[in-house]
């Protein structure tokens, strides 16, 4: 029975991820912490190499982490990725 629970708990909560990013305002703040986490780019820092990179690190795995638990098929993490920076271009100040 707790095994059962725990399968119900997990389909729901993969459930819910599909249903808040999967929207239009889900993807903007997933495009947003794939922007700001070093999602795309290399986590390590020569600045302070063990602090920052473990903290880009970090940051990274986190998004992995919401990408995998929804499934995302790989085509849409592109396209989302496209539509974010078209999205910063429209709201880029120019100088």
């Amino acid at each position: 029975m707790a095994l059962f629970k725990r399968s119900q708990r997990t389909a729901d909560i993969i459930k819910a991820y599909k249903h808040i990013f999967n929207s239009k305002e889900g993807q903007v703040v997933l495009y947003d912490l794939m922007n700001n986490s070093n999602f795309l780019r290399p986590t390590y820092s020569s600045k302070c190499p063990n602090v920052q990179t473990h903290l880009n690190e970090g940051k990274r795995e986190l998004v992995l982490y919401i990408l995998t638990k929804f499934q995302t098929d790989p085509k849409i993490v592109l396209e989302l990725m496209k539509r974010g920076a078209d999205e910063e271009a429209r709201y880029a100040i120019s100088e």
